[in-house]
């Protein structure tokens, strides 16, 4: 990204202006404007060829989505602008501006981010939120002269980290020790998370065996948890602040149980609640756990609410997947009509008659094979089964020839 000064010369006697160009954001509007155009065009298309309105509505709604963001990126092209004053900075976006004196401004720090080039994020005396400056580049000289006599609140946090690492004696005798300690651990930290980023994916994507793939799943995560609370506050694992520069572990549960939670959704559950409840039990005493036995005084950037969310997950997601493998005995079965059957080429699924725990219509996402024996007005055979912790769960069939039971949705003996 790229920018165009306003005033002439690095210094900041008067005021320097910083505004938005390059290829990027007309590439931005140009296809926004195209897509509208042809959303606009379909759309009109459709109305005069007597097509279905949902479809005229979908259109429609699509040119609106389209043709705003066009809007909005030409009136930003227009309107964006920072503003460096000797004692002040001024923000002006479509919807916002915003004046900061230099003097409330405590620190500053940079924040990658996927929608703009990058964020410089100004922390402000009395106020609790940040002040953004979007696409806010470094490589702006008068921008960086502005900030440097500012404090770097990302440099001050790794040095204030690298200086209580070196004065603790866990990390070895003298400085030097501590130094050496410090990389041999953070490689530990890295190449542990590789491996176990690694194995995450392929429980997302080859669950094959489907059992091992689910015991390595739900250990990883224990076993950062015992580590966590035996190391104490040594390694980070919870998420500190920007800044630590402590060995990590993050990741090394938070994909494992990203990766378990996705593999639970092969589970057609019909008592979920219970299984929330178990989730919000474990997590409150994991949580009480973590903070009762690993004292920590560094504020986490995940927060207590954030590591109690993660935590809960991995409770549901374990809870899930126990109450399906440890106790797989057959309680009922059903003889369920088949209401609809639909394929659309990416997914496919079929709308099943009340039966069982279900009231009402139930709509299940099934594989192409299953959906195409099982076309609407076919029977299929529904398994109940009981969980180990008496969370009902089942599974479909469709057989190649009707089952002798068929047009009974009561269960079968």
């Amino acid at each position: 990204m790229s920018f165009l000064a306003g005033a002439e010369g690095s210094g900041l006697a008067k005021p320097h202006i910083i505004r938005m160009r390059g290829w990027r954001n007309w590439a931005g509007i140009a296809i926004g404007g195209l897509a509208a155009a042809a959303s606009i065009g379909g759309g009109i298309a459709g109305w005069i060829s007597g097509r279905d309105t949902p479809t005229l509505v979908a259109l429609a709604c699509l040119a609106l989505c389209f043709g705003g963001f066009a809007g909005y990126c030409a009136l930003l092209r227009q309107r964006y602008a920072i503003t460096l004053h000797p004692d002040a900075v001024e923000i002006a976006m479509v919807f916002r501006h915003k004046r900061v004196e230099k003097r409330d401004i405590t620190g500053w720090s940079t924040v990658d981010d996927d929608s703009w080039d990058s964020v410089v994020k100004l922390a402000v005396k009395d106020d609790r939120r940040s002040v953004d400056l979007p696409l806010g580049s470094l490589d702006e000289p008068e921008l960086l002269a502005w900030l440097d006599p500012i404090p770097n609140t990302d440099e001050l946090a790794k040095a204030e980290s690298y200086d209580a690492i070196m004065a603790d004696d866990r990390y070895g005798a003298s400085p030097d020790a501590r130094h050496t300690a410090l990389l041999r651990e953070r490689s530990i930290a890295n190449w542990a998370s590789v491996g176990v980023i690694l194995l995450s994916i392929w429980i997302m994507l080859w669950p094959t065996p489907h059992l091992a793939a689910v015991g390595v799943g739900l250990l990883i995560p224990l076993a950062v948890f015992v580590i966590a609370i035996m190391l104490k506050d040594r390694w980070d694992f919870a998420g500190a602040r920007g800044g630590d520069m402590r060995p990590s572990l993050v990741l090394a549960y938070v994909f494992p149980i990203g990766a378990l939670t996705l593999r639970s959704l092969d589970y057609r559950i019909a008592d979920y609640p219970r299984l929330f409840v178990i989730a919000a039990v474990f997590a409150a005493i994991a949580w009480l756990l973590l903070y009762l036995l690993r004292p920590s005084t560094r504020q986490l950037s995940l927060g207590h609410t954030g590591l109690a969310l993660i935590l809960a997950t991995y409770g549901y997601s374990a809870a899930a997947h126990l109450n399906v493998q440890l106790d797989p005995s057959r309680a009922q079965t059903f003889a369920v009509k088949v209401q609809a059957s639909e394929a659309d080429g990416n997914d496919s699924s079929i709308t099943l008659t009340p039966w069982g725990p279900y009231t009402q219509a139930y709509d299940a996402r099934v594989s192409e094979d299953l959906q195409a024996r099982a076309p609407a007005g076919t029977v299929v055979e529904i398994n109940l089964y009981h969980g180990l912790i008496g969370a009902r769960w089942w599974t479909i069939t469709a057989h190649a020839a009707p089952p002798a039971h068929i047009g009974s949705t009561a269960p079968l003996q």
